[in-house]
């Protein structure tokens, strides 16, 4: 008797477990997200060599994220966005390992950008005690930005053309251009001179 009300109790957790497998995947294929996430998936199974940092990019551009130039690209091990049609980024973009791009909404990236390791960008954040509720807002770095280990940038952030983020900052909200920002939360500490190439531009 306890042997057989054991196995109907597992059969109904089975039940149960297939039901929500099906559902979110339901969700994956209707939100768009899951060829994305199975090329950006495989992309992560090569090592980190050089070249396959190239490959990866073309493999995000596949899963639809909108690079400007694949071939400047440099994609490292680890890196992964979860709504890749939301991600837009320009030439030179580099991206270190065991960075997360959170694009339920978008974030625009400029030309000459390097995100280094252990990075989270967000674009959603949840109504202060109400966490059910999402609050979704863009990010935007601009050209020539700088963004060093471990550091967080929150949603509807904007980092003006040539900011470094100092490591383990956490930004929100705007930027001056050209400025050097520190701290959490991450706070102005001085100006950096405009390199010769954004000059020239």
């Amino acid at each position: 008797m306890k042997t057989t009300l054991i196995s109907r109790l597992a059969s109904f957790r089975m039940v149960k477990a297939t039901w929500a497998f099906a559902c979110y995947m339901k969700n994956d294929f209707q939100s768009g997200r899951f060829r994305g996430v199975l090329l950006i998936g495989l992309g992560n199974l090569l090592p980190d060599f050089f070249g396959c940092a190239v490959v990866r990019a073309v493999l995000w551009r596949l899963a639809g994220v909108q690079l400007a130039d694949y071939s400047s690209t440099v994609i490292r091990a680890g890196a992964f966005t979860e709504y890749p049609h939301n991600l837009i980024a320009g030439k030179n973009f580099q991206i270190n390992r065991n960075t997360y791009l959170g694009t339920n909404d978008r974030i625009v990236i400029g030309d000459n950008v390097t995100i280094s390791l252990n990075c989270h960008i967000l674009t959603v954040s949840h109504d202060g005690l109400n966490h059910e509720v999402d609050v979704v807002a863009p990010v935007t770095i601009k050209s020539h930005c700088l963004i060093y280990a471990n550091c967080t940038i929150l949603p509807g952030s904007v980092l003006e053309e040539g900011v470094v983020l100092a490591a383990g900052s956490v930004l929100k909200g705007g930027t001056e251009p050209w400025s050097i920002y520190a701290g959490v939360p991450a706070r102005r500490i001085k100006a950096r001179e405009r390199e010769q190439s954004a000059n020239a531009g």
